[in-house]
């Protein structure tokens, strides 16, 4: 059995380098990369390296370690978490201020977007979703906006594609997003670390997770 270095803090390997190596090849201790992320997140102000025009992309989920609500439940504060088993993608459109988060099986596509603000002095990605859509292979999408009648049908399918990441809790003032609301309103990420191969955040449900960059961003602003 594999001993996990985070153990041994002394043991630990570059956290960098480790959060690269599960995002290309997922073969990486998934221990060693929840404390890779953990010591990331616990950079000193100067040192921790977010810029959010390097988000703008289209990412593949690669790992989550899953909400502290599931820690809780094993009864253990950091349990490794697992290499995220299907296609889930998220795209960030910087420009537009756009959000897309889709779970992909083969040809069918079911995704939701909407719109975010980046807030840089926190590295905080805050957003909502007021769009579904569903495609089945080159047929639709077939798309429904989304008001407050629809929104908890919508929360409850968004976390469970998508194990909580994000976790999608509607804010006030009907769900919107805004530059004068009060961080942490809405579902949010806040990245610990961003570069051309790979992102890192933790999510307003307590979960941390890794992203692996596929190319240029998809919503709906395209």
């Amino acid at each position: 059995m594999q001993k996990a270095l985070c153990d041994d803090p002394a043991a630990l390997p570059d956290p960098v380098a480790t959060v690269r190596e599960a995002a290309a090849k997922r073969s990486a201790y998934v221990d060693d990369v929840y404390a890779s992320i953990s010591a990331l997140e616990k950079a000193k102000k100067g040192v921790k390296r977010v810029i959010g025009s390097e988000l703008s992309g289209r990412w593949r989920l690669v790992y989550t370690s899953g909400t502290k609500k599931v820690a809780a439940n094993l009864n253990r504060a950091g349990f490794g978490g697992s290499y995220f088993p299907v296609p889930a993608v998220q795209s960030f459109d910087m420009a537009a201020g756009r959000i897309r988060n889709g779970i992909y099986l083969g040809p069918v596509k079911f995704f939701f977007d909407g719109p975010f603000v980046w807030r840089e002095n926190v590295g905080m990605l805050e957003f909502t979703f007021t769009r579904v859509s569903l495609a089945l292979g080159s047929l639709g999408p077939w798309s429904v906006d989304i008001d407050d009648g629809k929104w908890d049908a919508v929360k409850a399918a968004e976390q469970t594609a998508s194990e909580g990441q994000g976790m999608v809790e509607k804010g006030s003032g009907g769900g919107g997003t805004g530059t004068g609301s009060k961080p942490g309103t809405n579902p949010f990420f806040k990245f610990v670390h961003t570069d051309d191969q790979c992102i890192a955040a933790r999510g307003r449900g307590g979960g941390l997770a890794l992203w692996v960059r596929e190319g240029e961003p998809e919503t709906d602003a395209d």
